[in-house]
């Protein structure tokens, strides 16, 4: 019995040494799922962000698109009249006359 009883305060000992390593377990994964859920708000914030400023900027580059569209337009618009290139309806309205003179000349030579 002198042995059993020599024996039981180390079997205390460890009792209390692996209660306090499991006690220290559970907080420290207590403590890394804290920090587990910190990291992912974080990471769903940055995600909505980068998504918010991917939107912004999808919509900035077609809006400037359309811009340039715009800009170009009126220039080649703007430099086609002072070189005096006839517009399609002026060239319609001029085959048109000059159907009209065709048919005319052709009742002359008859």
């Amino acid at each position: 019995m002198a042995e059993t009883s020599e024996k039981r305060p180390l079997v205390d000992f460890f009792e209390r040494i692996y209660s306090q390593a499991q006690t220290s377990v559970a907080a420290a994964e207590d403590e890394l799922a804290k920090t587990v859920g910190r990291l992912t708000d974080a990471a769903t914030e940055q995600r909505d962000e980068a998504r918010r400023q991917i939107r912004e900027l999808s919509e900035r580059v077609v809006n400037q698109r359309k811009e340039f569209e715009r800009t170009v337009d009126e220039k080649v618009r703007g430099m086609l009249e002072r070189v005096r290139v006839p517009r399609r309806d002026e060239i319609k309205a001029l085959n048109e006359r000059l159907d009209g003179l065709t048919k005319r000349l052709e009742r002359l030579k008859l």
